[in-house]
């Protein structure tokens, strides 16, 4: 019997182990990535003459437009500060005047303040234009639009009512909760109320997976076209992201078939397609601190293995379970995303708990649910040499103290004859299993 050996990095050494060849469907390996664009402005300006599903803008507006403009929050690194002008320059082409056109800062969510919205547009254009800052607490900032086909009540930033051409500046790339960013996300969460975002988020629990990335049709991307069409978004201009977080394409047009495009692009970057799903998956989590980081680590095991599978996750976990210290900013919304107590609940427990909103925000519950749907479906062992088996064990997660040991217990589950994949280090594929 033939054997190849594997390597996953652990802290600043190795783990190694044997594997039949015969049980090996793969090693995750890393691929040559999709090439940042060398000239943004010159692709931008390419995309807006050449919008994909929609005529130009210059075809859209004219002098009376009124005009919002809307640009993601300081957690995403869209250039808009680049893209806005360039934007802005499209409108002047059409006549729209300064006194019409107004940006709206889509945070969702997350913190916001005027400081981080003039410093995404930059400071030129939030001296010449005025900057609505959402925020989804606000009622008296909102306007209710009705309900989605499955029930979802919406409520956005009612200042899009002094709109009728609305244009959208935001990135595609994996996302938890949807599947992907971009498109009309940029409404729902972005500029949504906070029912109609924890509303939504819930749906991330309405299907077997611990997340969503990388997913094309998800519940919570239903909702988000239907909420952008309610809201009247008119165009997008988006930028696709590649795994090591440049700019390797723009799309501009219908916030539809401009972002299904784009989406196509940022597949040819993310996805890695896998042949068959595995019953054991081995995977590398670096330098993981936490107990917490090394199980968010083991979801990429979940969807690329069967029912009952095993998944190996490889970190030193030298520090507990989480990370006590929250960067400020996220600390209201996050905080909960890392707590052990969770831990004692079943999925369905925080699941029910969620939708009665005993525990909120609900859109930061899909972590957790996650984590204890993979724990209970699926063998997790975390291969450490820090972390306790009794704390593990209370998690419901068993403990090896290197990757050769960690084999002997999942074979000892699976058979002899258990198809083995290995992912030895976040490579940022989103996994497909044909």
């Amino acid at each position: 019997m033939s054997f190849q050996r594997i390597t996953v990095p652990y802290q600043d050494q190795t783990f190694e182990a044997n594997v039949a060849s015969r049980n090996l469907i793969a090693i995750v390996e890393e691929r040559p990535n999709l090439p940042q664009i060398t000239d943004l402005e010159a692709e931008a300006n390419r995309a807006l003459s050449h919008p994909i599903g929609s005529k130009p803008i210059s075809k859209l507006t004219g002098a009376d437009s009124r005009v919002a403009v809307l640009v993601d929050d300081y957690t995403r690194a869209t250039p808009a500060i680049k893209l806005a002008p360039i934007l802005i320059k499209e409108l002047e082409s059409a006549g729209v005047r300064d006194e019409n056109v107004f940006f709206i800062y889509a945070p969702g969510q997350h913190q916001a303040t005027k400081e981080l919205a003039v410093e995404k547009v930059g400071k030129a254009l939030a001296d010449r234009f005025e900057i609505v800052v959402h925020n989804p607490k606000a009622f008296e900032d909102l306007v209710f639009l009705g309900f989605t086909s499955t029930g979802t009540p919406v409520w956005v930033n009612k200042a899009i009512r002094r709109a009728d051409f609305i244009v959208s500046i935001g990135g595609i790339k994996p996302n938890f909760s949807p599947g992907w960013g971009g498109g009309c996300k940029i409404i729902m969460p972005g500029i949504s109320g906070w029912e109609t975002i924890n509303f939504t988020h819930t749906k991330v629990m309405a299907s077997d997976r611990v997340n969503s990335e990388g997913v094309d049709d998800t519940p919570v991307r239903r909702d988000i076209e239907e909420i952008g069409d309610m809201a009247g978004l008119s165009f997008i201009l988006n930028v696709v992201w590649n795994r090591g977080g440049q700019v390797c394409g723009v799309v501009a047009g219908d916030p539809h078939k401009a972002w299904k495009v784009g989406l196509e692009t940022a597949k040819k970057s993310f996805v890695y397609r896998l042949p068959e799903r595995a019953d054991i998956a081995v995977i590398g989590a670096g330098k993981a601190e936490y107990i917490s980081e090394a199980l968010y680590a083991a979801t990429k095991g979940y969807g690329i293995t069967k029912e009952s599978g095993t998944i190996i996750v490889a970190a030193p976990c030298t520090g507990g379970w989480g990370k006590d210290e929250i960067p400020p900013l996220d600390k209201g919304w996050y905080k909960s995303f890392h707590s052990e107590d969770l831990m004692r609940l079943s999925a369905s427990e925080i699941a029910w708990k969620t939708q009665t909103r005993e525990l909120d925000p609900a859109r930061n519950m899909n972590g957790p649910y996650g984590l204890k749907l993979m724990i209970e479906k699926r063998h997790v062992i975390v291969v450490s040499h820090a972390a306790s088996p009794e704390k593990l064990k209370k998690y419901g997660v068993d403990h090896a103290p290197n990757l050769s040991e960690a084999l002997k217990k999942a074979y000892a589950k699976q058979g002899a004859d258990a198809r083995v994949t290995v992912v030895p280090r976040d490579f940022g594929y989103v996994f497909r299993v044909d």
